[in-house]
């Protein structure tokens, strides 16, 4: 997870419930940018992240060995090119997968509830 108050990824893993990592989070919203890792206690099998940057986010899913881009909701063109945190780096991705930072939490917030992935939206393969 990226450090709350700067914004730079911290390789360090935390284990809390969801309201101690909401409440990590309001600081990292403020600052504007940051990634997140986030699972579920009871299935280690499945992960999302989430980098963002300004207005734009992306969100990965890793389940059984397989790496999945959220589709997303319009924000930007599909042709143009979004960059968002990825651990230590900016990685580059197309308007295809990018979403609007309160969609991307709201897609988090869902998945900690225990909403299925497959229900979050559409997935493509990298």
């Amino acid at each position: 997870m990226s450090d709350p108050h700067s914004g730079h990824y911290s390789p360090v893993e935390v284990t809390s419930d969801t309201a101690e990592f909401y409440e990590a989070l309001v600081p990292l919203r403020g600052v504007g940018r940051g990634y997140v890792e986030v699972g579920l206690s009871d299935r280690d099998d499945v992960q999302l992240t989430m980098g963002f940057q300004e207005d734009y986010a992306v969100i990965h899913l890793i389940a059984d060995a397989h790496t999945l881009l959220l589709v997303g909701d319009g924000i930007a063109p599909i042709d143009a090119m979004v960059e968002v945190p990825i651990m230590g780096e900016l990685g580059q991705f197309t308007g295809e997968f990018a979403m609007g930072v309160d969609r991307a939490w709201t897609v988090i917030q869902n998945f900690l509830d225990s909403v299925a992935p497959e229900s979050l939206g559409e997935w493509r393969e990298l």
